[in-house]
């Protein structure tokens, strides 16, 4: 698709399904729905997460759209990457915790599962896709009200950022928010 020009304003057909999904999400209207994976289709999908633009961001819009088929690969290839990409000024989150905040609710089960793990590479991305969610992971609140007690600032921080997008029922993180704002935590240093 070429985005440079006006093709894909009016003619849609030349463009991949993730890119003309994206273009009707840009001009506000509703996205078209991925057709379902084959078996080929999701393992090559899986395997483009690690690839080059657009390919990868077309990968996690067909996983997404696979639904709880995709639960699974998603969750062990999240197991697979547990270095840690965070830095101060910006973090990148894997491709499969995006392609599972993608799929929904019915990725929730197995992104509390990984809020235990104990890699906080793991955690924090199963953070950031449950508060991708927004209100639908509002079941999970209590939980991620728990990683605020973290010793880790970036699970904290990230559990503060889902707490934030999922807005339902977070009034009950207010105790351990204020006791973030008014105690030191002298294992973080200065950030």
């Amino acid at each position: 698709c070429d985005w440079s020009s006006d093709v894909c304003s009016s003619d849609l057909s030349s463009c991949s399904p993730y890119s003309s999904s994206m273009w009707r999400w840009i001009q506000g209207q509703n996205p078209e729905r991925v057709e379902p994976l084959s078996e080929s289709d999701m393992a090559e999908s899986l395997n483009a997460l690690y690839g080059e633009e657009p390919k990868r961001g077309e990968a996690i819009y067909a996983l997404a759209g696979a639904g709880e088929r995709a639960v699974e690969p998603l969750c062990n290839l999240l197991l697979e990457c547990q270095k840690s990409i965070w830095t101060e000024d910006a973090v990148v989150m894997e491709d499969s915790a995006y392609a599972l905040a993608g799929i929904g609710t019915p990725a929730i089960p197995a992104l509390l599962k990984l809020l235990e793990h104990e890699s906080d590479w793991v955690r924090i991305n199963a953070t950031f896709a449950l508060g991708e969610m927004g209100g639908r992971a509002k079941e999970t609140v209590p939980m991620l009200v728990r990683l605020l007690s973290h010793p880790s600032h970036s699970v904290v921080r990230t559990a503060l950022d889902a707490l934030g997008q999922i807005r339902v029922g977070t009034h009950v993180a207010l105790t351990e928010i204020r006791r973030l704002l008014t105690q030191d935590n002298p294992t973080w240093g200065d950030l």
